[in-house]
């Protein structure tokens, strides 16, 4: 994901910070800053009780049924946004995402002056990938939130993180540089803009931002994984990358792209037996995933080992790698039938 074409960086491994940190965008506000603005909803017991209904039948795969129910908690308590996004789950899941879509643009327009209806939008419009429309929706609500800092500070970086997905690093960093100016202190808001501004390439901001985030979390292995990551891939204290990657490791094991990075540090150290078993036990574990097949393959080329390179670069292609990992695994390729 990093921008630099002549480094081999890991797309698995890259978006770790991001997926740990884009889940915010998928969440109600924090603290209810949002709702406290709006007059007090009223909550009748049959529309509830019809919510209930339609989180029961959904959950038995009732979809049909589950999405008449919603609709009819919503018929009766209009505030029940609860109902009103369960609606919007079903409809997704049945692969109707852009009914959904026009059901909370309806209830915008209907409601215009209901700051969740618009959150609801956005979060649910980015979900679909529908970024414009998203952004747009948290634009929307900032001017409604001149009091409120730490709402300001959600929403900027919900609007960061949608510009991040839709592949504008620099309206990201922005929006999650205003984010960061409200929270200075806010992790998911530092760890996201470290992470934005590794992808643009921009390392030593980057590196400062991961820095800051261990600096208020110590013990938060994505931040380690992506900082350890960054340090080897561009010149850095492979010393020290490698101690952040082991201890990333102990933190988060359950992560396997912490592994690939701990293997792309032990290559990048001379340590070629060792990045050859890592990444061997990568492979063997998520045999689908290009990114593991490239790395295990540029191990055995250090080792050289040609022939087992080119079946790993043969099978990284043939697992839909992106685009730039494509180009290296082709150059790789070339390298290892010279």
């Amino acid at each position: 994901m990093n921008m630099k074409a002549n480094r081999h960086s890991s797309r698995v491994a890259r978006v770790l910070m991001g997926t740990a940190f884009a889940a915010a965008i998928l969440l109600p506000m924090a603290g209810g800053c949002l709702k406290a603005q709006d007059k007090p909803a009223p909550k009748p017991a049959e529309s509830d009780a019809r919510y209930q209904k339609g989180v029961d039948l959904m959950q038995a795969g009732k979809l049909a049924e589950a999405e008449a129910a919603f609709r009819d908690a919503v018929a009766l308590n209009p505030d029940n946004t609860r109902a009103l996004m369960g609606q919007v789950e079903v409809m997704v899941a049945e692969k109707k995402p852009q009914e959904a879509l026009d059901l909370l643009q309806d209830q915008v327009a209907k409601y215009p002056e209901r700051i969740d209806l618009r959150m609801a939008l956005g979060n649910a419009a980015v979900r679909m990938g529908k970024y414009d429309v998203g952004i747009a929706a948290f634009q929307e609500v900032l001017p409604k939130l001149d009091k409120d800092a730490k709402a300001r500070a959600d929403v900027y970086l919900r609007i960061g993180e949608s510009y991040r997905r839709k592949g504008d690093t620099a309206s990201a960093i922005a929006s999650l540089r205003q984010a960061r100016q409200i929270l200075p202190d806010d992790i998911v808001i530092g760890g996201t803009l470290a992470l934005v501004q590794d992808q643009a390439g921009q390392s030593e901001e980057a590196e400062k931002q991961y820095r800051a985030v261990l600096k208020l979390d110590p013990d938060n292995g994505l931040a380690m994984n992506n900082l350890a990551y960054l340090l080897a891939d561009n010149g850095g204290d492979l010393d020290e990358a490698l101690q952040l990657a082991q201890r990333a490791r102990a933190a988060r094991q359950d992560l396997p792209a912490i592994s690939d990075t701990l293997g792309w540090i032990y290559l990048k150290k001379g340590m070629t037996d060792a990045a050859v078993g890592m990444f061997d036990g990568l492979v063997q574990k998520e045999p689908g995933n290009p990114t593991f097949h490239y790395h295990l393959a540029m191990a055995l080329l250090a080792k050289g080992d040609k022939f087992a390179a080119t079946q790993q670069l043969t099978a990284a292609l043939q697992s839909n790698p992106s685009n730039e990992e494509s180009k290296k695994i082709k150059e790789a390729l070339e390298k290892s039938a010279q």
